[in-house]
């Protein structure tokens, strides 16, 4: 089971031992489910499924990084807090999970990073 994509403009990772705050440009995530295969011989040949206990939830973000802050590496754990276009906010702790960096010398402009997480422990959702 899954479900949409959230998407935003708005937010902010925290990092490092003292907690850098550092502005993303774009995020994305997504809550997602897996059920529980139940099936046994009295299926009569269909699977059966319950809903899961947990929800997971993944996702993107990119930004600009400040001058002199590494951008958080593969594995660390960051803290994301994303104001979603919807107007609501959400937030939890997340691990990277893979990096990247688009450089685009085309007009000058800056390098950006992006990383892909998986959500680690609660997602806070505060809807307006």
């Amino acid at each position: 089971m899954t479900g949409d994509v959230i998407t935003g403009i708005l937010g902010t990772i925290s990092f490092g031992s003292t907690p850098t705050a550092v502005k993303i440009t774009k995020w994305s995530l997504k809550k997602s489910a897996s059920p529980i295969n139940v099936s046994d011989n009295g299926s009569a040949g269909f699977e059966e499924f319950k809903p899961a206990k947990n929800i997971g939830w993944t996702g993107s973000f990119t930004g600009f990084m400040r001058v002199g802050v590494t951008p958080p590496a593969i594995n660390s754990i960051v803290a994301f807090s994303g104001v979603a276009d919807t107007g609501s906010t959400y937030s939890g702790n997340v691990i990277i999970t893979e990096e990247g960096f688009d450089v685009d010398t085309v007009g000058g402009n800056a390098v950006q990073v992006s990383r892909n997480f998986t959500g680690t422990g609660t997602l806070t959702e505060v809807h307006t």
